[in-house]
């Protein structure tokens, strides 16, 4: 492309290098979280050297220290180190490692202020120490002569700034065709950061014509255009003193004598320029963006005159920087560790007579004496629907128990060991409403604490029956006995008496069933046939039969207990003899209106058990 040249040449900028670059910080990566009540150590760094002692102005020096902060600080507290006025930073953060790779502490330097902010790290470690060591550059405004002294710990340094000699003799090796490059930080020239920028310099001319065409070498980028972080590829023109090699005057090339032929994604720059005056040096400066971390950057550049061809290399190196940290991690008492797994898993739904087996792990965990065991497994909520079988395996550790439906495991450990046991689920005709709750829930904890690992499975319940025994106004009667069967007669299910005139059966698997009242309380007449149920594969209970429209009902209770309501009518005594006067008036019309009331019953009931049956189906 071709591009027109501004006036406003970057090479002021770059040969400006007395501008002082201020450091700037920001934290590394892998740093402890910042903390509100984060606090400073005071007396961290211990020592430390400068080299060389005798820098001129803009020259590099090393700085090393030695470094320690006391047991009991945190992640997020922070040593820092104040650079004196003449050094100017040039790296801007590094990372402390210990030798397996540990991040230690990340330093940073901001207007002059090298910052060790400190990781968790010293958190699991006591006597945390180490080195950094990093660059700085001597101001190029220091003078000959000039004292920098540097308090570092127990070490004070003085720097005394050397004469950088005179301007030069001139003449054909201090004018010849050059190229160099400088890094350039947001605050200025020296400090490493993403950008490099760089000169390339003709002979003395005059010349016709000029053409640099530069070609990078590899982590670099051209900026082909200005941004806010840096200026277009731009050529001034400098008249220089042949005998001193002072700059004198400056100059631009017209612009329809200048063209730029640059592409971001090339790594290629071609530049010519036309009517170099007699002399004037031809100033190339332009900016790369730094696109890989390396060492070093290499590039160079071929400078094509009327008289020559020159091919001018260079290079920029990072200065770099580092440290390290360690520290020894102390010794950590002996502790017990316990998980609780089962087989089948927590979670498997278990079946009648499935047997469960639970592993309790007891792992050893750091260094020191025997630890001892106290834990209790507490199985109530396992026993009420399962039998407790045995102890499988102690592990070498004393297991009593269950008594009152809690495990004792107790003892001392040195090593990792194991404790085994099962237990059996209760078979159907087993399971019963007073105890169960269909689930093998339980908890192991340890002396003096609350809560500890846990299992849990759910049991294949069948459903019970709760049978009430009422009279035609809904009281509850005592007396009643029942006989509960299979369709068949052939199987019986045990009935358990419950509250007044109540009883709860045993788990009824799906399948018909039959309810025969035996004897009805005093004063009752007994049922006249027997009261005919079915339980389907979900559990669900209904009535069948001549039942749905018989003196019964069922329903299902808060609980889950399907309730089935037995009505029993009052017995009443006719006379032997005698006619038909007041008293059989009387009886007569009682039975009248026993009958009434009886189908008032019937008819309610049946509406009800209509209900609830549909009610039960439902859920």
């Amino acid at each position: 492309m071709r591009v027109s040249l501004g006036r406003l040449g970057s090479v002021t900028r770059l040969m400006a290098c007395a501008v002082v670059a201020l450091l700037v910080v920001v934290l590394g990566a892998g740093l402890a979280p910042a903390r509100a009540d984060a606090q400073k150590i005071d007396g961290a760094i211990t020592s430390g050297t400068l080299t060389p002692t005798d820098p001129v102005p803009g020259e590099s020096v090393e700085l090393e220290i030695t470094w320690s902060v006391p047991d009991g600080v945190h992640g997020g507290d922070w040593f820092e180190l104040a650079l004196p006025e003449g050094l100017n930073r040039l790296t801007s953060t590094f990372d402390l490692k210990d030798p397996s790779g540990n991040l230690v502490a990340t330093a940073a330097v901001s207007a002059g202020v090298v910052k060790f902010t400190l990781t968790d790290f010293v958190e699991t470690h006591n006597d945390v120490h180490g080195t950094a060591y990093f660059w700085v550059r001597v101001s190029s405004e220091a003078k000959p002569g000039q004292q920098i002294t540097v308090t570092l710990g127990s070490t004070t340094t003085t720097i005394i700034v050397g004469d950088p000699g005179g301007p030069g003799t001139g003449g054909p090796d201090d004018l010849s065709a050059t190229k160099y490059g400088h890094w350039r930080g947001e605050e200025g020239y020296g400090d490493e950061s993403d950008f490099i920028d760089y000169v390339v310099r003709t002979p003395v001319g005059p010349f016709d014509t000029v053409t640099f065409k530069d070609t990078l070498g590899g982590g670099q980028a051209f900026v082909c255009h200005e941004t806010d972080d840096a200026e277009a590829p731009t050529v001034t023109y400098y008249k220089i003193d042949p005998n001193t090699g002072a700059y004198l005057a400056t100059q631009y090339p017209d612009e329809d004598e200048t063209t730029i032929d640059c592409t971001e994604a090339s790594a290629t720059l071609t530049v010519t320029v036309k009517d170099v005056p007699e002399e004037f040096i031809a100033f190339l400066t332009y900016t790369v963006r730094v696109t890989e971390y390396l060492d070093v950057y290499k590039n160079s550049a071929l400078i094509t005159t009327d008289r020559t061809t020159d091919e001018v290399p260079s290079k920029v190196e990072r200065m770099g920087a580092g440290g390290d940290g360690e520290g020894d991690i102390p010794d950590k008492p002996a502790t017990v560790v316990v998980t609780k797994t089962a087989d089948p898993i927590s979670g498997t739904l278990v079946g009648p007579e499935d047997v469960v087996t639970y592993t309790l792990a007891f792992d050893y965990e750091g260094q020191g004496a025997a630890v001892p065991v106290e834990y209790t497994d507490h199985l109530g909520g396992v026993l009420d629907d399962a039998d407790f079988v045995e102890v499988t395996n102690d592990g070498g550790l004393s297991v009593t128990g269950p008594t009152d439906g809690d495990l004792h495991i107790t003892g001392s450990l040195s090593a990792d060991t194991a404790v085994s046991y099962s237990v059996k689920v209760k078979p159907a005709a087993q399971q019963t409403a007073t105890d169960g709750d269909c689930t093998l829930r339980n908890q192991v904890v340890k002396k003096g604490e609350e809560s500890g690992p846990t299992t849990e499975h759910p049991v294949q319940c069948f459903p019970r029956v709760h049978i009430a025994k009422v009279d035609e106004y809904g009281v509850a009667l005592g007396g009643a006995q029942f006989a509960l069967t299979n369709a068949a007669g052939t199987k019986s299910v045990e009935l358990t008496p419950k509250d007044l005139g109540g009883f709860v059966s045993g788990a009824l698997e799906p399948g018909d069933y039959r309810l025969e009242e035996v004897a009805a309380p005093e004063g009752y007449q007994l049922l006249a046939e027997p009261v005919l149920f079915t339980v389907d594969d979900e559990g669900v209970v209904a009535l069948t039969g001549p039942s749905e429209n018989g003196p019964a009902t069922v329903s299902l209770s808060d609980d889950g207990v399907y309730v089935i309501t037995v009505t029993d009518r009052r017995a009443y005594t006719l006379p032997l003899t005698g006619g038909s006067g007041d008293v059989a008036f009387w009886v007569g019309g009682a039975a009248v209106l026993s009958i009434a009331a009886a189908s008032l019953v019937v008819g309610r009931g049946k509406q009800t058990t209509r209900r609830r049956r549909a009610q039960a189906v439902d859920q």
